[in-house]
């Protein structure tokens, strides 16, 4: 008796290159099932997305503690929440005209939609639901962070000097080695992202 593969919520059939016929990936690292796999990136999306919604709370938090135009203190602003600020979370003032807290309640809604479409994914992928989310969606959408995170990154080394004394008092008071370190970490995600 001839039984069919299971899709794996992929429906994608044989792809003909240079007349031979390619099927889709069926397996991950050679043993892993690709549903596994594609859970797995699902679920470290939704950690990413549950951490953006933990930072840009806590900067939240922190600016209404502080009551004086939604502007941070720094005694209450430890090296831990600055250094994921740094990293993490949109950029100070990076506009006259859009507020710090509508910014913030920006990223914390981003954060949001990030862990909802992840939380989606790891269902979809773990209960083999054939409804291509995953192709049509969720790719996409996670590219779509890569590219957001490398932005707000780059935006942030432009002003850094500038807000690091204010926002960064923890972390380097040498200019130069802050941006340096920066750069480096942004790069470093970007390229294991």
């Amino acid at each position: 008796y001839a039984t069919a593969a299971p899709s794996y919520g992929y429906t994608r059939g044989p792809t003909i290159v240079s007349g031979q016929a390619l099927s889709p990936l069926s397996a991950f690292c050679g043993c892993f099932d690709i549903s596994y796999a594609a859970g797995a990136v699902s679920i470290l999306d939704a950690i990413y997305g549950a951490v953006l919604v933990t930072v840009h709370a806590n900067l939240l938090y922190t600016a209404a503690k502080s009551k004086e135009r939604w502007e941070f203190q720094a005694p209450d602003y430890d090296w831990h929440l600055q250094l994921m600020d740094l990293d993490l979370a949109v950029p100070h003032h990076f506009s006259k005209s859009v507020s710090e807290k509508f910014a913030l309640l920006c990223g914390l809604m981003y954060g949001i939609v990030v862990q909802c479409l992840a939380l989606y994914a790891v269902y979809t992928s773990m209960c083999n639901k054939d409804s291509g989310f995953m192709q049509s969606i969720f790719v996409p959408f996670a590219w779509l962070q890569l590219a957001v995170h490398f932005v707000i990154g780059c935006m942030k080394q432009l002003r850094l000097c500038e807000v690091a004394e204010t926002y960064f008092p923890a972390l380097s008071h040498e200019c130069a080695s802050l941006r340096f370190d920066h750069a480096e970490r942004l790069l470093l995600s970007v390229a294991l992202g």
